[in-house]
This record gives C-alpha cells, structure tokens and sequence, in this order.
C-alpha cells in the first residue's frame, strides 16, 4: 500500500460484502434471459450476490487525546480483526482507508462485513492507525472488542501517539516480514513473518511452519519465551532457515523501527534480523 496515492475513502470489505455494495449499481442491467456471453456471465454473477440485508456493520470513530492537527495528507486504517486464535496473526475481516483532507479528529469510520463470516465462539476487535507523510504517528494499544460475546458493533477508539519511548505500544497489531537473517539473507519468496498480536503475544509463520510464543519489551530489549510451532516438514534449506530463525528469535537483544523496518539484535550475531512492514 502506498499511502500517498490514496485519494478519497477507500473501503475495503470481504468479497461477499463488496459484491453486496456493487449490487446496487448493477441492478438495473439484470437481463432475465442473457443472449451473449457477457450478459450470461453478468446474470451469474448478479445471482450469487447475497441480498443486502446480510450485510452489517461495525461503525465508530478514530480520535486521539493529544492537541496535535492532522495535516491534509493525513491517512487512518481501521480493520476488523478475528483475534481467536493465539498461534497465528489476526484474521482481517474488513477494513477501511480513509484520506482525512484536513478533516480532524474524531474521524468516523464504517466496516462492512457479511455476517456469515462471524463465528460466535470467536472474538473480534477493531484496531486503527494514523500516518503522517506516509510515517506511522497513532495507532492503538488497547483490544476493542466488537460482535460476539455480548460487545457492541458501535466503537470509539482512542490511539495513542508513537514515539521511541512507546515502542511497545507501537508494534501491538503490526506484522513483519523478514528480509535478511543476521547478515545471511534469507530464502526468495519464502513468507518469514513476526505479528505482535498484542501485548505479550507474538505469532507468525517461519517460513514452514506457524510458530507461537510471549514477549516482554523492557527498555527496548525484547525477551521472546514459550517459543512453539506446527510440526510440517519441508525441504532442508527451508528447515535450516526456519531452525535459525526460531534459535535467533530466542536470543532477541534490542529491538527498534527506523521508517519501515523492524530491526532485532541477536546474541551470537554480527548483525540484526531485519523485516519490513507488511501494509496490507
């Protein structure tokens, strides 16, 4: 995602939901009987759409408590999240992109989703983020908990403001890619992944297996335990990865963001695993 070609509101919501929102615009060319290819194709497709009525929403607002104006290229990222699962990153639901154009805080968002992707024993939050010239400057540290489980679709969020000192609060909802593994690079196209799923958990995938664990941030120094994972094997060269990734996350010394990298220093390594953000 490049945030600065953005331009007005973006609402990115599941496939069912969107083709839901299209129906309205294509009612109007329904042909009963289809005599070429495209009207035929048209009419299938008009058929599977599920009826509006189906589709619900999560609506609140984005603000935050510091006396700091949005600039006009100002950008918020709202998602609906699926955080059942504690051994893998969230599941995103829907999520909407919106260009502030000098509007200020609080900004009021909408997250269409079809309830068929709802299940009631899961549970669902909403987090948010706010860039700045294309920087993260707000996200939020905190779970809000929406849908099931008697929680409201009806949310204020409330971010905080990220600086160096808040670095903990900053990675809560993040996702990363690895990009070089202490200095030895790492396999082409093979997914490496870190998700702070909160505040003490991380998840991700090693790049053959989904692994899970506990951190702790104190004064920049990440202390990952309870390391665990799936049992797949793959081939060699990407197990020898997957091994040295899992020892190295072990090891973890100081952890720090510069723009779009996460950095980690490894005890026994020269140089730090680095991953970039995944911007969905």
């Amino acid at each position: 995602m490049i945030i600065s070609q953005l331009v007005g509101v973006k609402k990115v919501a599941s496939v069912e939901a969107k083709i839901a929102l299209d129906a309205r615009e294509t009612k109007t060319i329904t042909n009963s009987n289809p005599t070429t290819k495209t009207s035929r194709n048209l009419a299938k497709m008009i058929k599977q759409i599920p009826n509006e009525s189906n589709v619900e929403t999560v609506t609140g607002t984005v603000a935050y408590r510091e006396r700091i104006a949005l600039p006009p290229n100002a950008v918020v990222k709202v998602k609906l999240l699926d955080i059942s699962r504690a051994d893998a990153p969230a599941i995103e639901i829907s999520a909407q992109i919106i260009t502030t154009a000098g509007k200020q805080v609080p900004i009021p968002f909408e997250l269409i989703f079809n309830p068929s992707q709802i299940e009631s024993n899961h549970a669902y939050a909403v987090r948010a983020e706010i860039f700045m010239a294309d920087q993260l400057a707000f996200t939020t540290t905190k779970i809000y908990p929406v849908i099931t489980q008697g929680n409201p679709q009806t949310v204020d969020l409330v971010l905080q403001k990220i600086n160096k000192e808040n670095l903990p609060n900053q990675l809560i909802g993040s996702e990363w890619l690895l990009t070089d593994l202490g200095g030895k690079g790492v396999i082409d196209n093979l997914q490496t992944t870190i998700n702070f799923v909160d505040d003490n958990r991380i998840a991700g995938s090693g790049g053959c297996n989904n692994y899970f664990g506990s951190y702790k941030i104190d004064n920049n120094v990440l202390s990952v335990s309870g390391l665990g994972s799936t049992f797949k094997m793959c081939p060699a060269a990407v197990m020898n990865q997957e091994s040295g990734y899992f020892q190295a996350l072990q090891k973890a010394q100081n952890i720090s963001i510069d723009g779009p990298y996460l950095f980690i220093e490894v005890d026994g390594l020269e140089q730090p695993l680095r991953f970039i953000r995944i911007m969905e």
